[in-house]
Parts: structure tokens; sequence; C-alpha cells
């Protein structure tokens, strides 16, 4: 075996110390990241008065870029939206309505069933 290659201590020392002065190389948070922490700003300021449209021309001139409906998505509560079935047309109450007739379609062989398949029950019956 070999031995493997000793690193000195003041080497090891002065790489701490290079380490620690490095500058901080945060580069800030992520729109949403911003969002989420000035949530409750941003409420406070919709409770004001203020549109989102308004709220995102004061962020864009504060740095925080944003458009209007990316902050109407991240700061506005989500209502459920549901589509309201369209009523259904009322006959005239002096028209008379017709029962629809069932039509009895006779049965098809199907490509799948083989040749020598026989029903017991005809398909009238079911």
């Amino acid at each position: 075996m070999s031995n493997p290659k000793r690193i000195p201590m003041d080497t090891i020392l002065a790489m701490k110390k290079i380490l620690d002065s490095l500058p901080d190389r945060n580069l800030g948070k992520t729109q949403e990241e911003a969002l989420v922490m000035l949530n409750s700003h941003i409420l406070k300021a919709y409770a004001k008065g203020y549109t989102a449209k308004e709220l995102a021309g004061i962020m864009t001139k504060g740095k925080v870029a944003v458009s209007a409906p990316t902050l109407r998505a991240h700061t506005c509560p989500s209502s459920p939206r549901t589509r309201k079935a369209k009523p259904q047309a009322e006959p005239p109450k002096n028209a008379v309505v017709k029962p629809e007739t069932q039509k009895i379609t006779p049965a098809r062989k199907t490509e799948k069933e083989p040749s020598y398949y026989v029903p017991d029950i005809p398909d009238t019956e079911l």
C-alpha cells in the first residue's frame, strides 16, 4: 500500500481563513418566495383598497418585478371555480311532450366472439 499524501496544518488553516472570508453568494429569492414572504403585507394593502394592478406597479417600482395576474394567483384566496350548468330549456306549458320511444336493435356479432358462440338468452329478453 502506498502512503496517502499529507496536507500540512498551516495550509489547512490558511484555507479555512479563505473559505470563511468568501462573500455571500446568495442572490436573493425567487418571485414566488418573495410573494410568500410579502403575503401578509400584500393582503393588508388589498384591505386598504389597492388593486392587484396598482400593487404590481408599486412593487415593480420597488424592484420586486411582478405582474398583476401573478400577484393575484399567489396572494388572493383561491375560490373554487365551478361552471354552472346551463338550465335546460323547459317546454312550453301548452306543448304536448311525446315520450321517447326506445328502438330495439338486433345484437351484432363482434369480431372478438368466436363463431361457435350461441347465447342461451336472446338479447331482446335481457
